[in-house]
This record gives structure tokens, C-alpha cells and sequence, in this order.
């Protein structure tokens, strides 16, 4: 049966950037089990929804740094050359159907437990996670927002360089929705200002910096 002409836009090719989808069809980033520990799950399934005709196919979400472990959840990672050859073979299998491969970088704040990394997370409040209480994070001081900028630029870099092409950045689930400062939250340390206010939202200019890398 002939497809109704109103639906033709869909199977368009669109710019995004630098990069070029075939059509208007794009996985977005969900949570299926594979991660980076298990490769050849993650590119079949992903290369399955590539051969069925999406045009761009994602990751689900992916820790970009040690201190961004949700074990015992199940998250892709990009902390080193051994995730990035791991995630490399779910990019060979999209790419084998003429889809765009996608990583969805995060960096967990208060909400990351690092059960297996032992690290301590950072954020802009030290108070407890609200999803986890168990997880406390240190407050992140203003010097320390370059490091963590370095942090999703490396992993950017990374994702680029196991040839996935989009790097779309998660904060609603990391530090800057959920734990953005407020005036119950946090205090204003900025020379003249009141304490009362709340503090600047440090991982907005992370995610910008990974946005150029």
C-alpha cells in the first residue's frame, strides 16, 4: 500500500549540525542492560533498531567519570580507551545500516552512589541525594567547576573518537535540575553578594564545554 504523502517529511534527511540524519527517525537514549561491560548486547540491539530503519540510535545514559558510578544500576561508561572500544562496536553495527550512533553523556552529582569506583561524588549542595539518601556529595567549590568542565570535555572526545557522533548531554537526571542551588540548598559565596542568595548553577558551563569539544 502506498505510504499517505503526508508522512514523506519523516523519511527526509536532516541537518543536525555537522551531522547529517537520513530521515526524521531518532532513538532516543534508554536504559536496556548492556552498558559498556556488555559490548556485543549493546551492539546487537542497537544495531538491530539501525537495520529497522531509525536514523540516529543512542546509548542510554553514560557516565563520563568515576565519580559518576551508579552501580548497582546499569549505565554505559566512557571513563577510559577500554569503554571507548567496547562502545565502538555498537557504533560499527549502526553505522553498518547508514544510522548515526549517539552517546547521552552524565554526570550523576548527589544522585551517584560510585558503590564500585569508591569515588565521592561532586555537587552543588553537599545534602543527600533525594533519590538515594545513602549518597552524599562534596559541594563543589568554584575552582573546581574547570575540572569538572575537563571532565565532560574528555568524555565528549572520547565519544568522538569511538566514532559516535552525537554527544547529547544529560542534566535533568545530574546536578543541574535536581540539585540546582537554591536559598534552602545552598550558600552564595561570591565576594559582595548576600548569603541568602542562591549560588550559580555550576554544570551549565560543563555542558556547554562538552558541546564544543
Amino acid at each position: 500500500m502506498a505510504r499517505d504523502t503526508k508522512y514523506d517529511i519523516l523519511f527526509e534527511p536532516i541537518r543536525i549540525g555537522p551531522k547529517t540524519l537520513k530521515n526524521r527517525f531518532y532513538q532516543t537514549p534508554h536504559c536496556m542492560g548492556g552498558g559498556s561491560e556488555k559490548p556485543g548486547f549493546q551492539a546487537a540491539h542497537r544495531g538491530i533498531k539501525a537495520e529497522g530503519g531509525w536514523g540516529a540510535v543512542c546509548t542510554e545514559y553514560c557516565s563520563i567519570h568515576p565519580e559518576s558510578d551508579d552501580t548497582h544500576r546499569v549505565s554505559a561508561r566512557l571513563w577510559d580507551a577500554e569503554d571507548v572500544r567496547n562502545l565502538a562496536r555498537m557504533c560499527d553495527a549502526v553505522h553498518a545500516s547508514d544510522a548515526l550512533a549517539g552517546v547521552e553523556l552524565w554526570y550523576g552529582g548527589p544522585h551517584a552512589p560510585c558503590m564500585e569506583s569508591r569515588a565521592v561524588p561532586r555537587a552543588p549542595s553537599q545534602l543527600a541525594s533525594d533519590i538515594d539518601p545513602l549518597t552524599v556529595p562534596m559541594e563543589v567549590s568554584e575552582e573546581e567547576i574547570r575540572e569538572l568542565q575537563g571532565f565532560w570535555v574528555e568524555a565528549a572526545r572520547r565519544a568522538r573518537s569511538g566514532t559516535c557522533g552525537g554527544a547529547r548531554r544529560n542534566e535533568c537526571a545530574a546536578s543541574c535540575e535536581r540539585s540546582a542551588p537554591t536559598r534552602r540548598t545552598t550558600r552564595c559565596t561570591r565576594p559582595g553578594s548576600r548569603s541568602s542568595e542562591p549560588a550559580t548553577r555550576p554544570s551549565l558551563p560543563c555542558t556547554s564545554s562538552a558541546g564544543q569539544a
